[in-house]
């Protein structure tokens, strides 16, 4: 089961990827294991992996969107970009 990630557990690897920037006009991608959004509901979700908190953290700094996706295969982990 994932674990949700705060900055306080977060690895220390990561945190010096925290200053990276997302291109204007992209869209950070979070990939959904065990679980469909549907459009307009509200859903809490919990992020586990690390790589996808930084997207996520990144884009609400910069106030950009984030896409979200399901993942095929739930016991993948880390997918193909």
């Amino acid at each position: 089961m994932d674990q949700q990630l705060t900055s306080e557990n977060m690895p220390a690897s990561s945190e010096a990827k925290t200053s990276a920037q997302i291109a204007p006009g992209a869209l950070a991608i979070l990939p959904l294991r065990n679980s469909v959004l549907f459009p307009y509901t509200v859903m809490p979700l919990t992020i586990g992996r690390p790589s996808s908190l930084l997207a996520v953290q990144q884009a609400v700094r910069q106030q950009m969107s984030v896409g979200v996706v399901l993942q095929r295969e739930a016991s993948t982990d880390a997918p193909p970009e």
